[in-house]
């Protein structure tokens, strides 16, 4: 059996085409994949009420955040009407609302970003965040880096046995049977 397994591990290092599928193509395209969805600078967009109070806005402006000023008498039908608008934000006698477009990572940034100016005007009323699954500020290739991980290891798998299988056929080997 070990005299097997070095013959396995001599013969795959020989082939530099097995060493560059194994070691340096997953890196590749992990990278690729990493600068595809890693982290973005991107800056959503919050809507405030016209005749909101200029504390407000100005913690609001502190933030990250592209706060347009307006009028909104239906949330969902003025998000479905401004596709560039993240957030809308109303502060009534009621309460506070917060309407998001869909639940996505350009959502939860403009949620955090709301989040610390109320607690930058409102220490008091600092809103603390838990998660089940991963942490605040975790980019797309955090969450979805195991499963990129896995896919490529079993296609690289697949690559590795098919060129194995190639070269046997093509090699002309037979198992001595007629």
């Amino acid at each position: 059996m070990r005299n097997l397994a070095k013959r396995v591990i001599f013969q795959t290092l020989n082939d530099k085409r097995s060493v560059a599928l194994i070691l340096i193509a997953p890196l590749l395209i992990l990278t690729l994949v990493y600068f595809l969805l890693g982290d973005s600078d991107y800056v959503p967009v919050v809507v405030l009420d016209e005749n909101a109070q200029t504390q407000l806005v100005e913690a609001f402006e502190a933030e990250t955040l592209d706060v347009r000023l307006d009028t909104v008498d239906n949330p969902f039908g003025y998000l479905e009407d401004n596709k560039d608008v993240d957030a809308i934000f109303e502060a009534t006698q009621k309460g506070t609302t917060i309407t998001l477009r869909e639940p996505s990572t350009k959502s939860s940034k403009a949620v955090r970003e709301i989040q610390a100016a109320l607690s930058a005007l409102n220490p008091a009323a600092d809103i603390e965040m838990n998660y089940v699954y991963g942490e605040e500020g975790q980019s797309t290739f955090d969450s979805f880096g195991y499963v990129f991980l896995s896919l490529f290891s079993f296609f690289f798998v697949f690559i590795l046995s098919a060129m194995a299988l190639v070269k046997e056929r093509s090699g002309g080997r037979s198992n001595g049977s007629s």
